[in-house]
């Protein structure tokens, strides 16, 4: 997650890159976000790491079921201010889940 990219709704609409600052969580694929309103952040949590997405085989023979790992971390980025991730401490969180926030 140490690229991060936003879209300015002006005219033209332009990507641009945010120039995150400190550490980011790690790589990874199928997890959960969502935008909190109230505090103006994306929040992200689980997700897993080494599934397909992550795999690229040279030929269709070569593809083999890949290692996963599933995480359990949450963690808030600002878009409001400096664009630093922050890890969010939580307790008892419940076990990851296929893609689904609200």
């Amino acid at each position: 997650m140490d690229e991060v990219w936003t879209l300015s709704l002006g005219d033209p609409m332009e990507w641009s890159r945010l120039a995150l600052v400190g550490p980011c969580p790690g790589g990874r694929e199928l997890f959960h976000v969502a935008y909190d309103d109230a505090f103006d952040e994306v929040l992200i949590w689980g997700g897993q790491t080494g599934g397909y997405l992550s795999s690229t085989p040279i030929a269709p023979d070569q593809v083999t079921k890949p290692h996963r790992s599933y995480l359990n971390d949450f963690w808030a980025l600002p878009l409001d201010g400096v664009p630093q991730w922050r890890q969010m401490a939580t307790k008892d969180p419940p076990g990851n889940r296929i893609p689904d926030m609200v």
